[in-house]
């Protein structure tokens, strides 16, 4: 870029007059996001229909399939569905997309399980949209045909979808729970009792003799399925939990028997299968095991990270390496774009395939190199100056070059024959003829911002522009837990079926304050943001946390089976000291890849040592490493980890890992303990809001995917405004007695009514023994008997989740 002096009297007054056509002042002075975002609910107002989107995830590959269980399998299944549940609703529920994952991707946070093994379907009562454990479960080792398979699916949708009840007869039960089917019931002609031969719910004729009243649905509600579901939620707020109000069946007249339509066509109007893209290979060691070539992927998870740049440099640097984390538990098939709030104009890293570890190494250098928004150093400030000119001016700055940089000049050369330039804090254009300075950075860099709502709203620009229908997107914000954003931003991102991820530091000075509920009218909590688009939200007080926390974060956003065993932190460690930590792996091949990992502060670099032992009492350490076991400790990053495969001999049982440290630290230390696995606990805290005025519960689900019973569940609930603890080793239970809904079930349950007003974080843990708990099918809705428990091998979880108590 050629310096020349330039005459800037003439220059001067064109520019600023093109920039002042397009919205730039250049003068100086006064210079200024069971739960999964895909699934959704759209009224159509001019057919007066609800058209529903669902995911289902399977445990196999459609691509590679077992013999006759293909995609022509699935989509049989899905068509009867479509078709049977269309007619039971009378045409006013519409089956739409249905996003199908392979491989179990998803398969905690899905609408549809699918089981390649034989079971008794089963589904959760209104749960659709409402709890992450909730969804309906179905078993595709039976021998059924697809049409029998989608008759069962729509008798479940009943459950789910509708909350409704069973009508059959449950012969030989001893169930004396309201809502499940006992020996002297009398079944009801309906798809609720026999979904084989029967295609409708029930009218109120149905229930005309009281002598034909036994059912699990009369018990519940008084009333036929018409009945019920014509009818707001409120006007049963105990006995149909959760009910989604549906706008095409509120305030319609009940149908008769003798009105019922039952209509046939119509449903495949909305109606796709949508084979979903997967997170590809994953890292071992943060390592791929090669590279994956980029055209044999289509399609896959999108997660474009913000990273807030207003913060102090210190908690600046451990967002990045929250940020590094992230990439680094990224599967091979995800693609990353990366912002820097407030300089959102143009990524810091466009969006990038993450399918080989020098692309990945490339994207972990580039988020390192980002600096706090006050930085005047010129290779900063020009890049945030160019991708600003490039985003209002693109005629005469089209986006596409890099930056060169030369003796202190840093600069953009243009197609159009035109340049902009940074050096000694000033900005310069080149029109093709002579250099002009503008003027000092500093009169500039105040454009170049956009609120943090302008932010989100550029990544979701970004997210659309490149979205394809067999992708996963999901934006990750990383900021202060204090933040808020924009209360139209929440349906923008709704809208788009874009999930929302908050992974916040929580400064000092918001101890004791509100942060989970935004105050400010017109504005909404990251809590909240995460929560309405289906993503995830997670605070951290410390460094070390929020390193952890992003791993965890990336797994969750590709929909990956990786369980947390075990967490734990220690506030500080004197020289010598040791922080231990026991996981218990479960055998049988419940567990798989277990990983061990340690995490502190960048002030405690170096002073730790992190060792592991077996459960035969083998130990571990970086230098004695048993074949097939590896370790991993970048320096400056804050982690360490272990990485034990599932082929590992003795991988069942009880781990010990410690952190020693050689001289005292400054900071918490973490540890956290996870698994490659089926087998999940997930909590869900409903009731207790002024949107939900039931009395609060929490209810934790544990199973592999089948449900576990059997279990020791457990819980401590600490304040999130003082982080004080306010209930420790609260016992769940599934004994059927309330609000337990069924005993046996695997949902375990806890009343938290006592609880005062406030912000709350509840932590879980699911324990036990070889020989204690036991896969089973209580719980399950499919007219049919009950299965023999299977004992499921000792193990361990813990899961957590944020809540606010309004009354």
């Amino acid at each position: 870029m050629r310096q020349d002096t330039p005459n800037s009297a003439k220059f001067a007054p064109r520019l600023k007059a093109l920039a002042a056509a397009v919205g730039l002042i250049f003068s100086a002075g006064n210079l200024v996001a069971a739960e999964h975002q895909l699934t959704k609910i759209t009224y159509d107002a001019n057919r007066k229909v609800d058209v529903i989107d669902m995911v289902m995830s399977i445990d196999w590959d459609f691509d590679a399939p077992p013999a006759g269980r293909d995609k022509a399998f699935i989509e049989g299944i899905l068509r009867q569905s479509a078709q049977s549940y269309f007619t039971m609703t009378e045409g006013k529920h519409i089956l739409g997309k249905v996003y199908v994952y392979k491989n179990s991707q998803f398969m905690d946070n899905t609408d549809i399980q699918y089981l390649l093994k034989d079971g008794r379907a089963n589904a959760h009562v209104a749960a659709i949209t409402r709890f992450k454990g909730g969804r309906v479960q179905q078993f595709a080792g039976t021998n059924e045909t697809p049409v029998d398979h989608g008759k069962t699916v729509a008798h479940e949708f009943g459950h789910y979808t509708l909350g409704l009840y069973d009508e059959y007869r449950e012969a030989g039960g001893t169930s004396t729970s309201a809502g499940s089917p006992q020996d002297g019931d009398t079944p009801r002609n309906s798809i609720m009792h026999n979904h084989l031969q029967f295609t409708n719910v029930t009218t109120a004729t149905d229930y005309d003799d009281p002598a034909n009243r036994k059912t699990a649905h009369f018990r519940i509600y008084g009333k036929s399925a018409w009945e019920v579901m014509v009818q707001p939620p409120a006007s049963y707020p105990e006995a149909g939990p959760g009910r989604l109000t549906y706008q095409s069946l509120l305030g319609l007249t009940p149908p008769t028997d003798a009105t019922l339509t039952k209509p046939t066509t119509g449903w495949e109007n909305d109606f796709q299968v949508v084979y979903m893209g997967n997170s590809g290979a994953q890292a071992i060691g943060k390592k791929l095991t090669g590279a994956v070539p980029a055209a044999t992927i289509a399609s896959g998870p999108i997660n474009t990270i913000v990273i807030d740049t207003t913060l102090s440099a210190a908690n600046l640097k451990e967002q990045l390496r929250a940020a590094e984390q992230m990439i680094d538990n990224s599967g091979a098939a995800n693609r990353v774009a990366v912002y820097a709030h407030p300089y959102s104009s143009a990524p810091v890293v466009p969006l990038t395939l993450l399918n080989s570890n020098a692309t990945r190494a490339a994207v972990k250098a580039a988020i390192a190199k980002i600096a706090v928004d006050s930085s005047t150093d010129d290779s900063v400030v020009g890049e945030r100056l160019f991708g600003w000119a490039e985003s209002i001016l693109p005629t005469y700055f089209p986006a596409g070059p890099t930056t060169i940089a030369s003796n202190g000049l840093f600069y953009r050369v243009y197609s159009t024959g035109n340049a902009i330039g940074v050096t000694g804090g000033t900005l310069y254009y080149y029109d093709g003829k002579a250099i002009a300075p503008l003027g000092a950075t500093s009169a500039f860099i105040g454009q170049a911002k956009s609120s943090l709502s302008g932010s989100l709203q550029k990544a979701l620009d970004a997210i659309k522009s490149v979205k394809k229908i067999a992708d996963t997107p999901s934006v990750t914000l990383l900021t202060t837990s204090t933040s808020t954003v924009d209360t139209a931003l929440l349906k923008a991102f709704k809208d788009a079926s874009v999930a929302v991820n908050s992974l916040g530091l929580t400064p000092p000075a918001a101890a004791g304050k509100q942060r989970l509920r935004a105050t400010t009218p017109g504005q909404t909590s990251l809590f909240d943001l995460a929560k309405a688009t289906s993503g995830n939200f997670k605070e951290a007080a410390k460094a070390g946390d929020l390193t952890r926390a992003g791993g965890k974060l990336a797994n969750d956003t590709e929909g990956d089976s990786v369980q947390p065993v075990n967490e734990a932190e220690a506030a500080s460690l004197a020289k010598g000291d040791t922080h231990t930590v026991t996981s218990r792996g479960a055998g049988g091949g419940l567990d798989g890849q277990a990983t061990f990992s340690a995490f502190w502060d960048e002030a405690d670099e170096g002073k730790l040592s992190f060792t592991l032992k077996t459960p035969s009492g083998t130990v571990i350490t970086p230098t004695s490493l048993p074949a097939g076991v590896t370790y991993t400790a970048n320096a400056g990053e804050g982690e360490a980890s272990y990485t034990v495969p599932a082929s590992f001999v003795g991988l069942a049982g009880v781990w010990t890992s410690s952190i020693t440290a050689n001289d005292a630290t400054t900071e918490a230390v973490y540890q956290e303990v996870s698994v490659n696995s089926p087998m999940s606990a997930i909590v869900d805290v409903e009731g207790g809001t002024n949107a939900d005025t039931r009395a609060m519960t929490a209810t934790v689900k544990v199973s592999g995917p089948v449900a576990i019973g059997g279990a020791t569940v457990k819980a401590d609930i600490t304040s999130a405004t003082t982080g004080a603890t306010v209930k420790s080793g609260l016992v769940l239970k599934d004994d059927g007695v309330m609000p337990d809904v069924k005993a046996g079930d695997g949902r375990y349950t806890i009343s938290l009514a006592d609880l005062p007003v406030g912000e709350y974080e509840i932590v879980v843990t699911a324990t036990a023994v070889d020989g204690q708990a036991v896969y089973t099918t209580k719980g399950n809705t499919k007219m049919g008997p009950n299965g023999t428990d299977i004992p499921v091998p000792g193990f361990q979880r813990v899961t957590s989740s944020s809540f606010v108590k309004e009354r």
